[in-house]
């Protein structure tokens, strides 16, 4: 099970010593999942990330068209380059152990 948090302060650093004053300009995008210790794991995401993760979630879609979904909706000029930068994110994610595995 994994959690996708957004935040407008930086709450993976405060503690007794740094306590944020103000809003970040932009959330902080948080993912927090059990690796398969059970333990619990934090990582900071990007916002397109973020967007992949809600994706796969909550839709039916591959990979890739989840990639050629934020490619659209970003109105990108090269969606190829979102879909090559994706996998390797989602490559990534499979290596920490936060998602299973990706069809090709």
């Amino acid at each position: 099970a994994l959690a996708l948090l957004s935040y407008d302060y930086p709450v993976q650093s405060i503690s007794p010593r740094f306590k944020p004053r103000a809003p970040l300009t932009q959330p902080v995008h948080l993912l927090v999942f059990r690796d398969a210790a059970d333990d619990v794991q934090f990582i900071e995401i990007n916002q397109v990330t973020s967007r992949l993760l809600a994706i796969l979630q909550t839709e039916t879609a591959t990979g890739r068209q989840a990639l050629e979904k934020i490619a659209s909706e970003m109105a990108h000029p090269d969606p190829q380059a979102i879909i090559q930068f994706g996998q390797s994110i989602l490559a990534d994610l499979k290596a920490q152990g936060v998602i299973l595995g990706v069809l090709r």
